[in-house]
């Protein structure tokens, strides 16, 4: 034995070397939970020890022995209050926490330990979801009508929205977030935006003659309350040229592929759409001539159609892109559908009055629409504009905005 050389760095196989002394392991929270667990039971245990000694040593006093030692002193909250007194941290290890030192565990007994900290939030007890000032101004409605700023977005990122997201069932999926994605725009103006994926909705192609109405008319209520007051007489217009075609089911498939059209180059570049225009006319020609021998095309035997026939998908036509009017089409200047004053829209106006001395105001802006002061009903602002056929009792009121009048709209008002 005396020729084997020790091991160097090591005085003892029983004591670690050097690299691991500097090295230690490192203890997961959860082992340090259950040592701090095991301490507190052996510290109940020996707290309890030492006030059955003290008792004993209390009996004996009383009995009048004189040779009775001091009371044993509770060790442990002399540390505690030792610590307090400097200003010291409370290591305590308690479940969650993420300190594997043991030097800062806290030894104490259970009654000296934070209950309050050990259990509450990681935010805190005052960390609420709503407050109460969340709700100030907001109540139930039976039917919400609102267009989800998703589809607002879209329209501000010169994307067009199908018609699709105008169904009431589209909407429902939209605002409770049900199997709805988003995709980030990669480049151009609106880079790095994210927009609601229009996928996963049913294509315009798709709709049949009620989806398609249904959800029009919610389409115009959306262009009512977001775009300019000649944008939506625009579309009012286009919209009763299609009404008052007495074959409009026959040429629905046309309308509905003229439509398209139209709403595509409206929301790349903003125009004022005017059905007694040359190209308006133009373009719903095609779009008829298109229906018309589409079926002829695919009844050839196995011939492809000719060059020269129009196809649905066609690109042939550009709307105005310049403001000078090409008829002799007038527009007439709307009013405020809440104080009947020209100049400003509802929802921007401060009016303190309404336009006529003597009445007074019967309806408010909410949001992108209007309710009646009386009962918080909805009002149609559509009716109001110009005409709206719905008679749905879930829809909102056809009553004049200015005077409550359920006979005409506030266009049409005389008594304000």
């Amino acid at each position: 034995m005396s020729g084997n050389k020790p091991i160097e760095g090591r005085t003892s196989a029983f004591l670690p070397n050097a690299e691991e002394s500097n090295n230690p392991r490192n203890v997961s929270p959860e082992a340090m939970v259950r040592v701090t667990s095991e301490m507190r039971v052996q510290l109940e245990k020996e707290s309890q020890r030492r006030e059955r000694r003290n008792e004993k040593r209390k009996r004996r006093r009383e009995a009048g022995e004189g040779d009775v030692s001091e009371d044993e002193e509770d060790v442990v909250m002399s540390v505690m209050k030792g610590k307090t007194a400097k200003g010291s941290n409370v290591g305590v290890c308690i479940e969650g926490s993420t300190n594997s030192d043991p030097s800062t565990l806290q030894t104490g007994t259970p009654s000296a330990i934070d209950d309050e900290n050990y259990v509450s939030s990681p935010k805190g007890k005052n960390s609420l979801i709503f407050t109460d000032s969340d709700a100030e101004g907001h109540q139930f409605t039976m039917h919400d009508d609102s267009i989800p700023d998703a589809i607002a977005m879209l329209a501000k990122c010169h994307r067009t929205p199908p018609l699709s997201l105008f169904l009431g069932e589209s909407l429902d999926r939209i605002k409770s977030a049900r199997d709805v994605k988003y995709v980030k725009i990669g480049t151009g103006e609106f880079a790095n935006v994210k927009l609601l994926d229009i996928a996963s909705f049913p294509a315009d192609t798709n709709l049949d003659n009620s989806q398609w109405t249904r959800a029009y008319n919610t389409f115009l209520d959306f262009i009512a309350s977001s775009m300019g007051e000649r944008l939506y007489a625009g579309f009012l217009s286009h919209w009763g040229t299609m009404m008052k075609d007495q074959n409009f089911l026959q040429w629905f498939e046309a309308y509905k592929s003229f439509d398209e059209k139209i709403r595509q180059r409206f929301f790349t570049t903003p125009f004022i759409i005017d059905p007694a225009s040359v190209q308006y006319n133009t373009a719903l020609q095609e779009a008829k001539l298109c229906m018309s021998v589409a079926p002829k095309s695919t009844q050839s035997s196995g011939r492809t159609p000719s060059s020269n026939r129009y196809t649905l998908g066609g690109n042939r036509w550009q709307p105005y892109t310049t403001t000078s009017q090409q008829s002799f089409r007038t527009y007439a200047k709307m009013r405020c559908l809440r104080c009947g004053n020209e100049g400003h829209r509802a929802d921007a106006c401060k009016s303190e009055s309404p336009s006529k001395a003597g009445r007074s105001f019967v309806v408010r802006a909410a949001g992108r629409g209007l309710e009646r002061l009386s009962d918080g009903r909805p009002v149609c602002v559509r009716f109001n504009i110009g005409t709206c056929s719905i008679a749905d009792p879930s829809h909102p009121l056809h009553v004049c905005s200015l005077c409550a009048d359920a006979h005409h709209g506030a266009t049409a008002c005389t008594r304000n």
